[in-house]
């Protein structure tokens, strides 16, 4: 048992264990013969599942948050308890979220399975139920059963095939 508001340990703290391979150790069963990465600072070990658990009471989360000299807070990662939803952010603002069911990158309240704000770079997709606002461009062939309605249509491949052209709206 310590006392005091501070306790210093000159080389490494190891926790059910006395051989840490980091600046803190905790061991709760071997995890095998496993190189502990280099320069980790800490390493949980056990011989299940290890976890970190963030408590905090009901309005707020967790947070995960990566700095350095420029910015103490460039990366988080951010869990809201209040709206239970995942946070990714880089440079202060959030670039992904996961709200539910919904993924939402360049939004915080994504209203889809994925939801996308800003445009967007696909090869080789296959999807149903496509919404799109805003102009649509395509390089190659658009195929599909279903309907194609918008104020502006561009593609340079070799054109719609498999729709009927009474559900085929263009500008």
């Amino acid at each position: 048992t310590l006392t005091g508001s501070n306790v210093y340990v000159k080389n490494k703290l190891g926790v059910g264990l006395s051989n840490p391979e980091t600046g803190i150790h905790i061991q709760a069963g071997s995890a095998g013969t496993i190189a502990t990465t280099d320069g980790a600072l800490l390493t949980l070990e056990s011989n299940e599942k290890p976890k970190i658990h963030f408590q905090s009471p009901n309005g707020y989360g967790g947070s995960i948050i990566f700095g350095s000299v420029a910015d103490n807070d460039e990366g988080q990662i951010d869990y809201d308890h209040g709206s239970d939803r995942f946070l990714f952010k880089t440079g202060g603002n959030t670039k992904l979220t996961i709200l539910g069911d919904n993924v939402g990158v360049g939004t915080t309240n994504p209203t889809n399975k994925l939801h996308v704000d800003g445009n967007v770079a696909a090869t080789h997709v296959s999807c149903t139920n496509v919404t799109a606002s805003g102009t649509v461009t395509v390089t190659g062939i658009i195929s599909g059963s279903g309907a194609i309605s918008g104020s502006a249509f561009y593609g340079s491949g070799a054109g719609l095939t498999a729709i009927p052209a009474s559900s085929v709206t263009l500008a």
